[in-house]
């Protein structure tokens, strides 16, 4: 049976430029999102917004999952740096999920999803691997160079950019403060950044034994000392990422 993939968009923006690699697609409308059914590589694909937040995103992958009956998750977009070797345009695979608001303490301890008594929910090797090989293909500097300008690269910073794998933390708000990044870096010292939506989406596929792949640029520093121009950094550089790795991702997909 072919695999089904659904691609899950941080942002519209991403979703149009990843809609520029999908084959002969059609659209449903449904629960105020829209879905785009298709093919990448090979692979066929439902593309939708994810919605912000963790409760849109989870209905959404659940929707994947249940009507249009997804095999697995591919989860794109971007983050707020957390550790502080981060930088602009770097990019984070996502080992673990933890959900950083989500206290039932003192029944149980803070963190621990009710019911699956875990703290953290854990990608599987294969996605990990997949995404491992597919990120470093696209942040080769003989194919990066040619995504962008040089002057977006110069504006952007990104010069260089590295990938890392690890926590990603995930909760209903916007990172935008010294105080609130170093609060979480001492409550969970592990997590590398920060987002909205990821470990929401990554609860929902555990429950429903769907692999899951989350890949996030970095785009902030999660606090005050932000100086990249958000909206301009994802029209002209998330979302591009998120097509050229979403394409390689696939294509690793296709010849496994």
């Amino acid at each position: 049976m072919n695999n089904r993939i659904g691609i899950l968009c941080a942002m519209l923006e991403e979703v149009s430029d990843i809609l520029k690699i999908v084959k002969d697609y059609t659209t449903q409308t449904i629960g105020c999102r829209t879905y785009y059914e298709g093919r990448i590589a090979g692979k066929d694909v439902v593309v939708v917004f994810s919605r912000w937040g963790k409760v849109g995103a989870a209905a959404t992958t659940t929707m994947l999952i249940d009507h249009f009956k997804v095999n697995e998750i591919v989860f794109v977009g971007t983050a707020g740096a957390m550790a502080p070797n981060l930088r602009v345009g770097d990019v984070v695979i996502g080992k673990r999920f933890v959900q950083h608001d989500f206290d039932c303490s003192p029944i149980l301890p803070k963190y621990e999803i009710p019911f699956l008594k875990t703290q953290f929910i854990v990608a599987q090797e294969k996605e990990v691997r997949e995404a491992t090989a597919a990120v470093a293909k696209f942040l080769e500097p003989s194919y990066f160079q040619t995504c962008f300008t040089e002057s977006q690269i110069t504006k952007f910073q990104l010069n260089n950019p590295h990938f890392y794998v690890g926590d990603i933390a995930s909760g209903d708000s916007f990172f935008s403060t010294n105080e609130q990044k170093e609060n979480l870096l001492k409550a969970i010292p592990s997590i590398l950044c920060v987002e909205m939506e990821g470990a929401a989406v990554a609860q929902v596929c555990c429950e429903y034994e769907t692999p899951l792949t989350v890949i996030r640029v970095i785009s902030d520093s999660g606090d005050d000392n932000a100086s990249v121009d958000f909206g301009k950094f994802i029209v002209d550089v998330a979302a591009k990422y998120s097509q050229k790795i979403v394409e390689e991702l696939l294509a690793i997909k296709t010849n496994d």
